[in-house]
């Protein structure tokens, strides 16, 4: 599945062989950003106690846009991979529910720089998925 994003719908690259949704157009009635850069999104809010933010994402591949709302719920300092220093974040939360699906997402930003450095999703039942950001380079022992 490949597609082109324009201001006012998304349309289906014909570009890419075998796309297997060639031929779909779905033109927004209003700004829709792209859910899968939800990390670089989160990074430019205004952060600040309490804010609130109702955002239209879309996901390609879903029906529609969804309108999603997130709270700033807090502040909280976590520590990075790999350094016991504790960095103080904006704590950004979502929750919502997907074909009967409940599931939520937390968000922590930091405050000085507002890199998103980790992402904690509950997807229910039991299921996680986390996002953490890593040093800028790695050591390999032999």
């Amino acid at each position: 599945m490949a597609y082109n994003w324009y201001s006012d719908h998304i349309q289906a690259a014909d570009s890419v062989a075998g796309n297997q949704k060639k031929g779909l157009v779905l033109a927004f009635d209003r700004l829709n950003l792209n859910w899968n850069l939800d990390l670089e999104t989160f990074e430019m809010l205004p952060m600040d106690r309490y804010k609130i933010f109702a955002i239209n994402f879309y996901d390609a591949g879903i029906d529609t846009p969804q309108r999603l709302v997130y709270k700033v719920v807090g502040e909280e300092s976590i520590s990075l991979y790999g350094s016991a220093a504790k960095v103080p974040c904006w704590k950004l939360f979502m929750e919502a529910d997907y074909k009967g699906m409940r599931f939520t997402e937390s968000f922590w930003v930091s405050k000085d720089s507002h890199e998103l450095l980790m992402e904690k999703d509950d997807l229910g039942h039991g299921a996680y998925r986390y996002k953490i950001k890593l040093p800028d380079f790695a050591v390999a022992t032999l």
